[in-house]
């Protein structure tokens, strides 16, 4: 009986334990120029966007490829591109992306789960709260160089997780860092402010790998 009491305590003291890290949710909006499952018409409309300095990326959604231009966290500041890249795609259209909140339940002996939601937010506020007015070469590294800092940071803690329950969710997340790594790199050393175009498409591509990221984890 002691055993029992003993046993049972050591439960309830397990749960009560028990906290919740939530990764916060965001909307962005975009201009879609369009849905295709063709490669070459994905590659032609690109060279016409950036003919055109159109910032852009595509994103997979319901096993359909969107190319999307543009990005804000404002519907408003969207609304006032669309009438010009109306005039070079006509179909093209105001879209929004709603990446859903991510909560993460985690005991005392996991307390590293609450560090991967706190660098995933922190990567998140770098996309919300960046001023990209008056972008220079410095800014524009500085922005970089602290994405990859909280990408190391958040690859160390996830690089802990050691049971199966989220096996799933560490292969993605690395998956995921992995991509933004790979456009830091692609991008980083060419990027200059004549360019800026390209700098936001690596911002659009960023955030709509983080919504495959997420959904992917949410369909699981």
């Amino acid at each position: 009986k002691t055993q029992e009491k003993s046993d049972n305590k050591s439960q309830s003291n397990s749960q009560a334990n028990t906290e919740v890290a939530v990764v916060e949710g965001i909307n962005v909006y975009l201009i879609q120029v369009g849905s295709f499952d063709n490669d070459q018409k994905i590659k032609d409309v690109k060279s016409k966007l950036e003919e055109n300095k159109i910032p852009n990326s595509t994103v997979e959604i319901d096993k359909v490829n969107k190319l999307q231009a543009y990005v804000s966290f404002k519907e408003s500041d969207i609304r006032n591109k669309l009438e010009s890249t109306k005039q070079i795609f006509n179909d093209a259209f105001l879209t929004k992306l709603e990446i859903p909140v991510l909560s993460l339940e985690y005991t005392d002996e996991y307390s590293y789960i609450k560090s991967i939601s706190d660098n995933l937010n922190s990567l998140l506020k770098t996309y919300i709260n960046e001023n990209r007015d008056n972008l220079d070469s410095t800014k524009y590294k500085a922005i970089l160089s602290e994405r990859e800092d909280i990408i190391d940071k958040l690859e160390n803690e996830v690089n802990k997780i050691d049971y199966n329950e989220l096996e799933y969710f560490k292969t993605n997340l690395l998956s995921y860092t992995s991509q933004i790594r790979n456009n830091i790199s692609n991008y980083g050393d060419t990027i200059d402010t004549s360019n800026e175009y390209k700098y936001e498409s690596l911002l659009i591509s960023s955030i709509q790998e983080y919504y495959e990221f997420i959904n992917k984890i949410k369909t699981a």
